[in-house]
């Protein structure tokens, strides 16, 4: 997790400085509590509190407005108490700074985004946070899904699955988490895949699915060479005649100098021997003649 800022600036501290305080507001759960002190007129401090993960509690912040205090204890018992509540991890100072850091820097993402982003894995069994994993973010449309499948967080991928998310959501591109996948991690890929035939949706619509470019992610593994990622996807019924812009899947692979992605497809389709590319002219055959300067 990279260094944020944050206008909430954490401090570890001990709960006998607030035994004399005066509690203006409270979230408690068992032993675990959030508060809002009124310390002096002028300075009100949140405190996190539960001695079963730690022996010190944690002060979010400390604001000399008692309003802005009121609002900002209210925002943390919505959108910061699910974590700490599902999350030993939270009762950490540096995890804590970057996980209010990270809500405050992205107000539009669901609690779902901020897990994957923080790499909060536990965290989606919080039925809060994962009654959001098909939310969008507002710039880029992106799901949870979709962030960890373009960083290649394959425990993340398969605790998402298990929420049962919606593989055909685009993002603002037209990917689906698929085509991210498809780029370089097959084990994300496969895990998306084999979750999918677990929950009887249809895998071949899925994998068929195209981007604002027209293309799928069978046209995206073979423009990166990912034979692994080709075999899985031809294999869960990807078409490989779906063209874009008149090139085909195989003419990717071999524009691209893949062989394993050119044999691999020719294995499963031999007919793709014949298919000719309506952007650059010539059969399959022809052009892989060209490409070895036979």
């Amino acid at each position: 997790m990279g260094t944020t800022t944050s206008s909430c600036r954490v401090e570890e501290t001990i709960s006998t400085h607030y035994d004399h305080a005066t509690v203006l507001e409270e979230q408690v759960n068992g032993s675990e509590s959030l508060r809002l002190y009124r310390i002096t007129s002028y300075r009100f401090e949140a405190i996190l509190y539960n001695p079963q993960h730690s022996p010190n509690c944690f002060s979010l912040y400390r604001i000399p407005e008692e309003p802005e205090a009121r609002k900002k204890f209210k925002h943390f018992c919505e959108r910061l108490s699910p974590f700490y509540q599902s999350s030993a991890k939270c009762y950490n100072s540096t995890v804590l700074q970057e996980l209010i850091s990270c809500l405050e820097q992205h107000p539009d993402w669901s609690l779902a985004h901020v897990a994957t982003h923080m790499n909060l894995q536990e965290c989606l069994k919080h039925k809060k946070i994962a009654d959001t994993v098909d939310s969008s973010c507002k710039d880029k449309q992106r799901t949870p899904l979709h962030m960890a499948s373009r960083s290649g967080k394959l425990d993340f991928v398969q605790s998402l699955m298990d929420c049962d998310p919606r593989l055909l959501v685009k993002d603002k591109l037209g990917n689906t988490p698929l085509h991210y996948a498809a780029e370089r991690y097959p084990e994300v890929l496969d895990s998306m895949l084999k979750k999918a035939q677990e929950l009887g949706n249809h895998v071949a619509e899925v994998v068929n699915a195209t981007n604002s470019s027209n293309q799928s992610a069978l046209d995206v593994a073979c423009r990166y060479s990912q034979d692994d990622s080709v075999q899985m996807l031809l294999a869960a019924g990807a078409d490989p005649n779906k063209a874009h812009d008149g090139c085909h899947p195989i003419h990717t692979a071999l524009n691209v100098k893949s062989e394993a992605c050119t044999a691999t497809l020719l294995e499963f389709h031999p007919e793709q021997v014949n298919i000719r590319d309506g952007k650059y002219g010539g059969a399959t055959l022809t052009l892989g003649q060209d490409q070895t300067g036979s």
